[in-house]
């Protein structure tokens, strides 16, 4: 089987949910046999061209202007030509917006001319294609919001990380400075904030306006750091962050020796999933989250502290909480290594699998009747 994989952005650092979470399935699916070409924009400041990693060949094309895009498109028409492909995975940014919707648009009119089922993988969005689900031979969402429709399927996302005690000694603390006997917490966001647009939502949908109203609570820690991946600094508490511009391929190891994962987002996407918590649990690392359906639908009590979005004493209290409670932070870690269990690669990939292998089959039973 050989499937031709379609997104945006696919290319290190490895931290966006949308992206770790679609590596991880087509490396899975390379390991059972499956060939899988990923097609993806370079992004501003990087190199195209063609690499490959854990047995996935990717080609780069480089983005980010309406030129660019069409020529994306070109490419992509060229790989359904002489790829001897059997079915097209597209995963679009999240939002329904002109890109999305004129992408989806001609990816789709290629595949109907050269008779490739298309299968749409929705992250965050555009949830809106929900509607018009006859236009995709299937439509895969991570959770169950199809409403009994046969073509839109549940596959849950594929977290590869794991092994907190596998990572060495505290090598990947020592490389951003932080002392020996620290304790860290760790937020993350991979995108560049380049707007003002993009900032409030940092701040207000994704937590960081929260962490930084409860860092003020917690000052009193002891030997206490949080880990960031963007710059920003308040008067009275600069000390206790630590500012990177990006966490990059150490985001695993990062991940298996931080104290705490910060979690405090507030999104409502039907389609999300909260990857990055997952990767944390993989890990063993307690995590510190929000009380939403976004995260609920996915964990169990136990697993996570949850608190109510925007109540950042109560996410200060959560955190102090595990930082001071060994105990606290013990089963919390080893709950969250159980719960990401279920989206292990053994989990997931097998149905992801059996779906897509299904997609392909009944275009291939198409080609022979014609």
């Amino acid at each position: 089987m050989r499937i031709l994989v379609v997104t945006p952005g696919m290319r290190p650092p490895w931290i966006d949910g949308r992206i770790t979470s679609l590596k991880a399935l087509a490396e899975a699916l390379v390991r059972r046999g499956v060939k899988v070409h990923v097609l993806t924009t370079s992004g501003e400041g990087r190199q195209p061209g063609n690499s490959c990693e854990g047995g996935v060949a990717y080609r780069a094309v480089p983005g980010g202007t309406l030129a660019n895009w069409m020529k994306m498109i070109g490419h992509f028409a060229c790989l359904c030509v002489s790829g001897n492909f059997n079915l097209v995975l597209y995963r679009p940014f999240a939002g329904f917006n002109a890109v999305n919707v004129a992408s989806i648009v001609l990816l789709r009119t290629v595949c109907f001319f050269c008779r490739l089922p298309f299968v749409l993988s929705l992250w965050s969005g555009p949830v809106e294609a929900l509607r018009v689900s006859w236009l995709f031979s299937g439509i895969l969402t991570t959770h169950d919001i199809g409403a009994g429709n046969r073509r839109i399927k549940a596959i849950s996302p594929i977290v590869s990380f794991g092994g907190r005690d596998a990572v060495g000694e505290d090598k990947p603390l020592a490389a951003i400075g932080v002392e020996p006997g620290e304790r860290i917490g760790l937020f993350t966001y991979c995108g560049s904030v380049d707007t003002e647009g993009l900032w409030r939502y940092i701040l207000e949908t994704r937590g960081l306006g929260d962490l930084l109203e409860a860092a003020t609570k917690l000052v009193d820690i002891p030997k206490f750091k949080i880990v960031v991946s963007m710059p920003m600094l308040e008067r009275g508490i600069e000390d206790l962050f630590i500012l990177l511009p990006e966490v990059d391929r150490d985001l695993k190891a990062l991940l298996s020796v931080v104290s705490v994962y910060i979690y405090p987002v507030n999104i409502w996407e039907p389609s999300w999933a909260p990857v990055s918590m997952i990767e944390a649990f993989a890990c063993g690392t307690p995590v510190v989250s929000t009380r939403i359906p976004a995260i609920t639908r996915f964990i169990e009590n136990g697993d996570a502290l949850l608190n109510a979005p925007g109540d950042a004493t109560a996410l200060a209290e959560s955190i102090r909480k595990v930082l001071l409670d060994p105990d606290l932070a013990g089963r919390l870690g080893e709950n969250g290594r159980r719960r990401a269990a279920d989206y292990s690669e053994d989990a997931v990939v097998e149905q992801t699998l059996g779906v897509l292998s299904s997609i392909g089959a009944k275009r291939r039973a198409t080609v022979a009747d014609a």
